[in-house]
């Protein structure tokens, strides 16, 4: 009576027709609601597929590179290793994550990743050492720093490479050619006695 100056009277088929025209419209708005949160939680399912996919492959293509390769902060912990590196220690790779460089890897300060840190540059360093399985083998260390927005290095990339035969052969190389320029030498001695 306070809205409309007379009484009416209310039209219960129309009135019912409009309850159900806006169940109807509510009910499909819950399912439109549904159908987005089907197809995000789908989306989200994509996405991690893919990430993990991708983090799968470059596990793999880092796994078989034959050199050792060490993620590591600057606070000497170990937070990625290769299969190479690990095997070398005679760790798993997972194992390695979380040590800190002194326990696993040998001396922090004298590292070359220490040193990276401290120097901002690439390092490099020679290290003999024996394998797990007892052979004896020569290193060559180099670090590699990754820097922050501030440009200094917030994490450095180790990378180990047996150079053991390559040493050898070039000790080879070197004997073979100082026996080469001796037999000249006795060859040209020989031609002025003679």
């Amino acid at each position: 009576l306070l809205l409309y100056a007379q009484a009416s009277t209310i039209d219960i088929q129309r009135a019912t027709a409009a309850a159900q025209l806006a169940a109807t419209a509510i009910d499909s708005a819950r399912q439109v609601a549904q159908l987005h949160l089907h197809a995000e939680q789908i989306e989200e399912r994509t996405r991690l597929r893919e990430i993990q996919v991708s983090r799968n492959l470059i596990r793999g293509v880092i796994d078989s590179v034959p050199m050792g390769l060490a993620l590591i902060g600057n606070d000497g912990l170990i937070l990625a290793a290769n299969r190479a590196l690990s095997d070398l220690f005679g760790f798993e790779p997972a194992a390695l994550v979380g040590m800190h460089y002194s326990a696993a890897l040998g001396p922090w300060h004298e590292s070359p990743a220490g040193r990276s840190f401290r120097s901002g540059a690439t390092e490099r360093f020679r290290r003999t050492m024996l394998r797990p399985d007892g052979a004896q083998v020569l290193q060559e260390i180099a670090s590699f720093p990754l820097f922050d927005a501030g440009g200094r290095p917030h994490q450095v990339v180790e990378v180990w490479e047996d150079i053991t035969e390559r040493v050898a052969l070039q000790t080879q190389l070197v004997r073979a050619e100082k026996l080469a320029a001796i037999g000249q030498l006795a060859a040209s001695i020989a031609h002025e006695v003679g």
